[in-house]
């Protein structure tokens, strides 16, 4: 009897073992780093440095927060003036949207979502990723026969409000993609600076997935829904083959109910498949190889599709 029970008792602590190793690979989509090196683009650091430091010094020159954010809102239009089809939207609250188009019209597209947040002080995340997608713009420029097309839409933000800017510009750029969102298309949202994955998805779950979240030491950090596990595995791979040796990731089961209301929701229940993605890449660079290999990553995500 005591051997009976004690076989039982190995059974389900196996079976307990083996659910979890599924539901961790569910959750986290684990991949194997490729060891080959992926072409760099030849980006120079004084580019990407000069960028930088002039975004960070707009804060010094300029103490007013709506000189700021026009300041800076100026800056990356004249950087992007050039690169393809820029525009500026005026939007309430003093929030600011700089859209830019390079590439093919017939092309897939992919999306990304910066938000741009001007605070007291200078942002230096914000600023980071802001010199890489110019970077990247410039480099697309030169591009004729890119597979993808980007679709780039900068979100300038005050600080003040911003939680109800965030959900505002949220429900602005899902509406106006919903409908020409294709099959083939992405969609990645970029919050520098945020407290992540909170700050865009306000669920008490993430709690329970604290074990599982990726580390600030990673290269790069995505959060997804469980919904587009596939997806976002195949999103990991091919950054894994353009360069980015480091990506780790989490997919969240979102059929919970009693979720506010926030920016990922806000994609999400409009069946749009945005990926949350943290570029620790950049704040761990100290000579700008992770800058290069962040936007060459990039680059031949659009040049090659994903």
């Amino acid at each position: 009897m005591v051997r009976w029970a004690l076989s039982r008792i190995s059974d389900l602590l196996l079976a307990l073992l083996l659910a979890a190793l599924v539901l961790w690979f569910l959750l986290t989509q684990p991949v194997f780093p490729r060891s080959a090196d992926a072409l760099l683009l030849p980006l120079q650091p004084e580019t990407l440095e000069a960028d930088l430091k002039h975004l960070m010094s707009i804060h010094d020159n300029d103490p007013d927060d709506q000189v700021r954010l026009k300041a800076i809102l100026d800056y990356l239009y004249l950087a992007l003036s050039g690169t393809g089809v820029v525009d500026i939207v005026e939007r309430g609250n003093g929030q600011k949207l700089l859209n830019v188009k390079v590439g093919k019209d017939s092309s897939r597209k992919l999306f990304v979502v910066f938000h741009y947040v001007v605070t007291e002080k200078p942002m230096l995340e914000a600023a980071e990723l802001a010199s890489s997608l110019i970077a990247l713009c410039r480099s697309l420029m030169a591009e004729d026969g890119a597979e993808m097309q980007l679709n780039l839409s900068i979100f300038i933000h005050p600080y003040q409000g911003l939680s109800a800017g965030l959900l505002n510009a949220s429900l602005y750029h899902a509406e106006s993609i919903q409908a020409r969102f294709g099959e083939g298309d992405w969609l990645l949202v970029f919050a520098p600076g945020f407290r992540l994955p909170d700050a865009l998805y306000a669920s008490e779950q993430w709690k329970y997935f604290s074990l599982l979240q990726p580390r600030s030491s990673d290269e790069l950090a995505l959060f997804g829904r469980m919904a587009d596990t596939l997806r976002l595995r195949q999103l990991k791979v091919a950054l894994g083959k353009a360069g980015i040796r480091d990506t780790e990731s989490l997919n969240i089961p979102t059929s919970f109910g009693d979720i506010s209301e926030s920016a990922l929701k806000i994609y999400w229940d409009r069946q749009l498949p945005a990926i949350l993605t943290r570029p620790d890449i950049l704040v761990h660079d100290k000579n700008f190889d992770g800058h290069i290999r962040f936007v060459s990553a990039l680059y031949l995500l659009l040049d090659k599709g994903i």
